[in-house]
């Protein structure tokens, strides 16, 4: 088995609103769920970041190896949903279809 080396730098950070972090990362190309926790790959103007991270209560832990670590540490918060738009200013109507999608 290969030691994870130290990271480059680590942060937490505390949502304001409800985190479902495998619903709120599905679909983006440079997430994958391995070992209980999450690792995003990016290319930053700084260089390649990689960044493992877990929620833990209410908190999302993160730790970043590589060049570009302050860059993707930074945009953590974004990739977790924090620049969403509120899911409770969502009004599915008229559109059947969307309101079923909503309730499930």
């Amino acid at each position: 088995m290969t030691e994870v080396p130290n990271p480059t730098a680590s942060t937490t950070y505390r949502p304001s609103y409800e985190l479902d972090i495998g619903f709120t990362v599905r679909g983006t190309k440079t997430v994958r769920h391995r070992a209980g926790g999450y690792w995003w790959t990016t290319d930053t103007p700084e260089g390649i970041a990689t960044v493992a991270f877990r929620a833990g209560g209410d908190l999302v832990r993160a730790d970043s190896w590589g060049p570009g670590t302050d860059w993707a540490l930074t945009r953590l918060p974004a990739l977790l949903g924090a620049g969403d738009a509120a899911v409770s200013s969502f009004d599915p109507d008229p559109h059947p279809a969307l309101r079923s999608l909503a309730r499930t």
